[in-house]
């Protein structure tokens, strides 16, 4: 192949590698990994079993010093490129942090060897908007996107979610959506579509994620408290809202019939098996870069209702596979659960 793809992230993660995948069908592919220093073992990396183009990464070390990193990038870019000459190198990052740059900027600094047209991308998350740190966040961005059109020259981005992308479009011509992508992900069939009925007499209802503000838990409770027809609802996170959500939770089951399960952790086996007894996800975050979660459930063949303030919103084109509501709106959400209800039986 004329063309290679660098990706260059954090770490491994699964929602990734269909991405790469992707890419791979038509370029030549390298992978580098520099995790955060607070991040040295990311918890994607540990989730996954196999490594998909293994022999095509390399991992950096982030508490060793900046010039052994450099050597290695140096020595698996020569190694790779073998004296190749491509007509086009891409280097897709996901990095904000002046220090993690720099190593973009070494990366293609060694590539123009091998290539006289090379592309800089970000590969960045939307930004948040709706809490205390916004200002911070966005002189943190201001500065890191500055850096990248003076040290990069970047004009494009890709971005894994629409939700907030008009900030980006202050800094670049171009932005582009790629939401996260596993390499095993399955679409629905339209004899599956139409299969999405309930799997018990009772609508199961499952939430996962951290028992936080952010995410939302309360109003989903709320909801289905007033739910008037036989549902379960299945709670699987922690957090300082812990609680208070039990709490909440007994007091509904002490004065109804309904049904409430809350577990606090579960390894990734158990959370696919219970996802596959349930009949509907909801994830109603304030706000979510993406929402892994959801992902999830699309791909165990699980209705999904989530907020317009979750970024994987984008993978529910047709309304089919799920729905979305307005941030917050409790009545919205009600009904969205009693239309799936009443389509499913």
């Amino acid at each position: 192949m004329d063309r290679l793809i660098i990706f260059f992230d954090n770490a491994p993660s699964i929602h990734k590698e269909g991405i790469i995948q992707d890419f791979s069908s038509y370029n030549d592919i390298l992978i580098i990994h520099f995790p955060l220093f607070s991040d040295e073992k990311h918890f994607s990396e540990i989730s996954m079993k196999n490594l998909s183009f293994e022999n095509s990464r390399l991992k950096l070390i982030p508490n060793v010093s900046k010039k052994e990193n450099l050597i290695k990038i140096e020595n698996f870019i020569n190694k790779k490129i073998n004296n190749k000459n491509y007509k086009k190198i891409s280097i897709l990052h996901s990095f904000l942090d002046i220090y993690r740059l720099g190593f973009v900027v070494k990366l293609k600094t060694l590539c123009q060897f091998s290539c006289n047209f090379i592309y800089t991308i970000p590969l960045l998350e939307p930004i948040r908007l709706n809490d205390i740190y916004i200002l911070p966040r966005l002189i943190r961005l201001f500065i890191s996107l500055t850096y990248q059109k003076i040290y990069l020259d970047s004009n494009k981005i890709f971005v894994f979610a629409s939700l907030n992308s008009f900030i980006y479009k202050l800094f670049f011509r171009k932005v582009n959506l790629l939401p996260y992508k596993k390499i095993k992900n399955k679409i629905f069939s339209n004899k599956e579509v139409n299969n999405l009925n309930i799997k018990h007499k009772k609508l199961r209802i499952l939430f996962i994620g951290k028992l936080i503000d952010r995410k939302n838990p309360m109003i989903l409770i709320n909801a289905f408290k007033n739910l008037k027809f036989d549902a379960q609802l299945t709670i699987v996170g922690e957090g300082y809202m812990a609680d208070k959500i039990k709490n909440k939770c007994k007091k509904i089951m002490d004065f109804s019939d309904s049904h409430i399960k809350i577990f606090n952790r579960l390894d990734n086996q158990q959370v696919n098996d219970l996802m596959s007894e349930h009949d509907v996800l909801v994830l109603p975050s304030k706000f979510d870069g993406f929402g892994f979660v959801v992902s999830e459930a699309i791909d165990s063949k699980v209705y999904v209702i989530v907020s317009n303030k979750v970024g994987s919103k984008d993978l529910i084109h047709n309304g089919k596979i799920g729905a979305v509501f307005k941030n917050n709106s409790l009545s919205e959400l009600q009904n969205l659960l009693n239309l799936h209800y009443l389509r499913s039986i």
